[in-house]
Parts: C-alpha cells; sequence; structure tokens
C-alpha cells in the first residue's frame, strides 16, 4: 500500500493530535499569484503536501530543494525555530490523492522560469496518484482529503532543526529564503551567524 510522508512541526502534530485529523489546508498555488497565471484553472481544494512513499526522496535532496523547503516551512511562519520537526505518515486508502511535478517550482526558486511559467507548469501536471506512471523529476504527492489522526503513523522527532545550524542563515538567503531579517529579529543573529 502506498504512504504519504509529510513534515511538520511538533506543535502543530500536537494540534492534529488534539483535533483528530490532518486538515488539508493548503491551496496549491498562494491566492495572491492566482490571477497572474492566466488560463489556468485553479482548483477550489485545500491540500496536504508530502512525498510518496519516500520521506527523503533523493531527487529532492540535489540542489538542497528540500531543505529550501523546509527552512521555508519552519522559519516562514508556520512553525518556530524552537520547535522540533516531525515526520508523518499516512496510508493512502480511498483519499482524493494527485501527483504534481515540484520541478517547476524549484525552476521558479531558481530563476529559470518566471512565476507564471512555472505555476501554471505545476498545476497542470496534476494527475491522480492511480494514473501517475513515473517520470517526474520531483514528485510531490499533494492530498485533498482530511486524514484522520488514527491513521497517522509518527515516523520520527529530529532535534531541532540540526540542519538549520548547519546551513546557517546566510546559506538559507542564498536558497531565496525572503524572511531572513524577520528570522534574524528572533534570535538576533547577524549575517552569517548560525542559530
Amino acid at each position: 500500500m502506498q504512504r504519504g510522508f509529510h513534515y511538520t512541526t511538533l506543535s502543530k502534530y500536537r494540534s492534529i493530535e488534539k483535533k483528530g485529523v490532518l486538515e488539508s489546508s493548503s491551496e496549491l498555488i498562494p491566492p495572491s499569484w492566482q490571477s497572474r497565471v492566466l488560463g489556468v484553472e485553479f482548483p477550489d481544494e485545500r491540500y496536504t503536501f508530502a512525498f510518496l512513499d519516500n520521506a527523503e526522496p533523493e531527487s529532492w535532496k540535489q540542489g538542497d530543494f528540500l531543505n529550501y523547503l523546509l527552512h521555508i516551512y519552519i522559519a516562514g511562519g508556520k512553525g518556530s525555530f524552537l520547535d522540533r520537526l516531525v515526520l508523518l505518515s499516512f496510508p493512502l486508502e480511498g483519499e482524493e490523492a494527485h501527483i504534481l511535478e515540484a520541478k517547476f517550482m524549484y525552476n521558479v526558486t531558481k530563476n529559470i522560469m518566471t512565476p507564471s511559467e512555472g505555476f501554471r507548469g505545476y498545476v497542470q501536471s496534476m494527475v491522480r496518484v492511480e494514473e501517475y506512471k513515473g517520470g517526474y523529476e520531483m514528485p510531490e504527492l499533494a492530498v485533498a482529503s482530511d486524514i484522520p489522526f488514527e491513521k497517522i503513523r509518527l515516523e520520527s522527532v529530529n532535534p531541532r532543526f540540526d540542519s538549520v545550524k548547519k546551513i546557517g542563515l546566510s546559506k538559507i538567503a542564498r536558497l531565496g529564503f525572503r524572511n531572513v531579517k524577520k528570522a534574524r529579529g528572533k534570535k538576533n543573529l547577524k549575517e552569517g551567524e548560525e542559530l
């Protein structure tokens, strides 16, 4: 049976446990960009993003994109630098789930494509999991169904962002992290200092 692997923070995991459900709450594309991408119809659904059958796909580790996304997730307001990173998994049993080619988003972060081109390609790459035959460089799972807590398995709770400590703020900035000043303010750090 196929499984989804989803990263979150320990505080969000506790909230999921309390609510009894992992709610699908993210849009495919930020609403502020949707009107700028002409010729694309955006789904109304909300999603939980995850990896299919592998917590750390090799293609996502190349070019630091996995670290980049985890840093955005944690430092971009969805978590806290003092929180812990948590890996959850869940079986795909009847959930409405799709695969998208995240390489389009990667190309936007590297200025290889314009946001409009990247977002268009990303949305148009969406296929249902059962129809996916492989071939995407950076496949991303998007689950449009809420996932009951009893189906969720806690895979790991990592120490306080060791990868962030090793990479440091200057590396995050080079990866394209836009809220470096905000992050620095939380810890009173200067450019190049470690967390």
